[in-house]
């Protein structure tokens, strides 16, 4: 069995398991080679802490120093672990950037607000055009490179557990392809505003409170958008796996789908 000390030395930045059951970021403060024993140090909750590591060589990795803020694509990353990708979205995520690249996939750690001045027209145009990488990580880029490949289908995936943001990634993609598409005629254009329109009344009916989220998507939907000449003529929804037991049951703390509180909410007092 290796030592913990053999290859370690003061100052050298690792990942450490020191029983808590997740990896720490920490620092080598001394290597006790006679004794066996590794002291770290570790910052948790913003208060330095130092640990003893008498454990195999498996419990202690290096670590490559991200910064304050990370980097913008986890491709870049020499330390693929998950250790690291995991520090590399906290640190980001601290700085409010909020996307981070693995390649072509985009990360997208759900702020729980909205950051207005990353999105809208400007913001749309700014990426339109753009390759992946070009400009710094955002859903936008994704609907600039399935935009530019057009007429070629293009199908952009939005997955992730609930309320990690699904459903608002998806409204800001539909948003972008809507900016960036030329103008068309008032009738094309209804379309467009049809399609976006569309989204509050498919959540009335497919969404409701959950212990997680208060506004969670009980269904699946697969959204096919058409564009002819570049301009949007025409989108279709399709929607599956409705959990359908929630209109008779919920669990503790969960709530009905919301078109029945909607319903109820537009009766008066003596109608209720």
């Amino acid at each position: 069995k290796k030592s913990i000390t053999m290859e370690w030395s003061t100052g050298d930045l690792i990942w450490f398991d020191p029983g808590m059951g997740h990896w720490l970021p920490g620092e080598v403060l001394e290597s006790h080679k006679g004794a066996n024993v590794l002291t770290v140090q570790a910052v948790i909750n913003g208060k330095p802490q130092t640990f003893a590591l008498t454990g195999g060589e498996g419990s202690v990795r290096k670590r490559e120093d991200l910064g304050t803020s990370g980097v913008e694509d986890m491709t870049q990353l020499t330390d693929l672990h998950e250790a690291a990708l995991l520090w590399n979205l906290k640190l980001r995520y601290d700085r409010n950037f909020i996307y981070t690249y693995a390649g072509s996939i985009l990360v997208a750690v759900n702020p729980y607000r909205m950051f207005d001045s990353s999105y809208g027209i400007e913001a749309a145009q700014r990426y339109r055009g753009k390759m992946i990488g070009a400009l710094p990580p955002h859903l936008f880029a994704l609907g600039a490179a399935a935009y530019a490949a057009l007429p070629n289908p293009q199908v952009v995936v939005i997955s992730g557990e609930s309320g990690s943001g699904k459903t608002e990634s998806t409204k800001l993609v539909m948003q972008y392809l809507a900016a960036v598409a030329p103008s068309a005629p008032r009738g094309q254009a209804l379309v467009t505003e049809q399609i976006l329109e569309a989204a509050p009344l498919l959540e009335a009916f497919g969404n409701a409170g959950t212990a997680r989220n208060d506004n969670s998507s009980r269904f699946g939907k697969y959204l096919e958008v058409y564009f002819k000449n570049g301009a949007i003529v025409g989108a279709r929804v399709t929607q599956y796996l409705l959990e359908k037991s929630r209109i008779v049951t919920q669990a503790p703390g969960e709530r009905n789908y919301h078109v029945f509180y909607e319903l109820l909410g537009g009766l008066s007092n003596n109608e209720n």
